[in-house]
C-alpha cells in the first residue's frame, strides 16, 4: 500500500513539472523570447525625464491693472431747477454739443401756483412800466417833467424787465458752460424738485474716467499713475491715449464697499467720448531689463519660490527670490542668473528631493508671448 502511495507522489510531482515547463516554454514562445520592457522608472533613469525648458532672459516687466468706467468731463454742470415744477420741452440730447447759456429745457408755468403768479404779475408790472415810458416821454421832450423823474421811470422799466427775465431763466434752463452732454435723465411731462439733474453737461478739454474698486484693489493705487487708454479708428488704426490716476477716494461706499477712482484723460480732438465706457489700463510698477522667467517654472513650498533648475543634464529644485510678477513673467532677485535653464513642463514627474537625469525636448523653448 505504501508502494503504491509513493508512486503516486512520484507521479504527481512529473506532472506538475511538466505542467511548469510547459507553461514557462508557451511564456517564452508567444513572447518570442524576448525580455519583459522596461518600466518608465527604468527609462527614466536610462535615457532622463523628458521635459521642456527656457532661458532666464533680460525683461522689461509691467504690473497692471485694468478698470472700466464711464468717461466724463472734468469740468460739469448740472441743470436743475429752484421749486419743483414740470417739464415743458427739453432740448438736449445726449452726446450733442451746446453752447454757453444755450437753452436746453424749458418749464410749464401752470405747474406751480407760485411761479405762474410770479409770472403773470412780473409781465403786467413791465407792461404798465412800459406803458407809463411811452406816456412820460412826451412830456420830457417838451420839458414838462424834470430828467430826474424822467430817469426813475426808465429806471422802473429796468427793473420790471429784470424781474420778467429773472422768470423766464426760472422757466427756461441755460446751460453755464460749453460743452457735450452726457446724460438726460427726464422728460416732458416729467415733475422736477430742486435735487433733480435734469441734464448733465460736460466739458471736452479734459475727461475723467470714474469707476469703482474694492479694497484689494485700491490699496495698489496712487495718485499719478500711469494709464492708457486703447482705440481703434474706423480704419482699424490702433492708438494709445495716455492719462493719469488723479483722484483715490479716502473712505469707500457705505452701500458698496467701494471707493471712487477717477483717472484723467485728454480728449485727444474728440477721439474720447464722454458718457462712453471704456477700459483703462493702469500701470503699478515697472522694471527694466531683469532677469525673468515664465512664471509656469515657478513652483512654491511653504509660500517660498523655487523653480527646476537644469545643469549638467539634471534638474535641480532650487529655491530663488522673485520682484514683480505679471501674469507669465517673474521677476528674479536671487537664486537664478540670466542663461540658466529651467523646466517649464515636464516638472511633475521630477523629484523635489534628490536631482534627476534630463532629457530636453526643445531648447530652448519659445517664451510665452513671442
Amino acid at each position: 500500500m505504501s508502494g503504491v502511495s509513493n508512486r503516486f507522489k512520484i507521479l504527481s510531482g512529473v506532472t506538475v513539472l511538466i505542467v511548469i515547463v510547459v507553461a514557462v516554454g508557451y511564456r517564452f514562445i508567444t513572447m518570442g523570447g524576448k525580455e519583459p520592457p522596461p518600466s518608465i522608472t527604468q527609462l527614466h533613469e536610462q535615457d532622463g525625464v523628458p521635459v521642456d525648458v527656457a532661458k532666464v532672459e533680460l525683461r522689461d516687466l509691467t504690473v497692471s491693472m485694468k478698470l472700466s468706467g464711464v468717461l466724463e468731463g472734468v469740468g460739469e454742470a448740472n441743470i436743475q431747477t429752484n421749486m419743483p415744477m414740470r417739464i415743458k420741452k427739453v432740448y438736449a440730447e445726449p452726446g450733442k454739443k451746446v453752447k454757453k447759456n444755450q437753452v436746453l429745457v424749458s418749464l410749464d408755468p401752470l405747474s406751480s401756483t407760485s411761479m405762474y403768479a410770479g409770472h403773470e404779475s412780473s409781465k403786467i408790472r413791465y407792461k404798465d412800466a412800459k406803458r407809463n415810458m411811452e406816456r412820460m416821454k412826451p412830456l420830457f421832450e417838451a420839458g414838462a417833467i424834470s430828467e430826474s423823474d424822467w430817469d426813475a421811470v426808465k429806471s422802473s422799466v429796468e427793473m420790471a424787465k429784470a424781474g420778467l427775465t429773472d422768470i423766464g431763466h426760472a422757466l427756461k434752463l441755460r446751460s453755464p458752460i460749453r460743452g457735450v452732454v452726457t446724460r438726460v435723465d427726464f422728460k416732458p411731462g416729467d415733475k422736477v424738485d430742486p435735487k433733480d439733474s435734469i441734464v448733465t453737461v460736460a466739458t471736452t478739454d479734459d475727461l475723467k474716467l470714474v469707476t469703482r474698486v474694492g479694497q484689494r484693489k485700491v490699496k495698489k493705487l496712487k495718485d499719478g499713475d500711469a494709464a492708457v487708454i486703447m482705440t481703434t479708428s474706423p480704419d482699424g488704426q490702433e492708438k494709445v491715449h495716455k492719462g493719469q490716476v488723479s483722484h483715490i477716494g479716502l473712505s469707500a461706499d457705505p452701500a458698496s464697499r467701494l471707493f471712487r477712482v477717477e483717472i484723467n484723460f485728454p480728449s485727444s480732438g474728440g477721439e474720447l467720448k464722454s458718457g462712453v465706457l471704456y477700459e483703462a489700463v493702469i500701470s503699478l510698477a515697472t522694471a527694466i531689463q531683469v532677469p525673468a522667467i515664465q512664471a509656469v517654472a515657478v513652483e512654491y513650498v511653504e509660500d517660498r519660490p523655487h523653480v527646476f533648475r537644469v545643469t549638467d543634464a539634471k534638474a535641480v529644485f532650487t529655491p530663488i527670490r522673485t520682484g514683480l510678477k505679471t501674469r507669465d513673467w517673474v521677476q528674479i532677485t536671487d537664486g537664478i542668473s540670466p542663461g540658466d535653464e529651467v523646466v517649464i513642463n515636464g516638472a511633475n514627474m521630477l523629484d523635489r528631493e534628490k536631482s534627476l537625469k534630463v532629457k530636453i525636448h526643445n531648447q530652448p523653448a519659445t517664451p510665452v508671448g513671442q
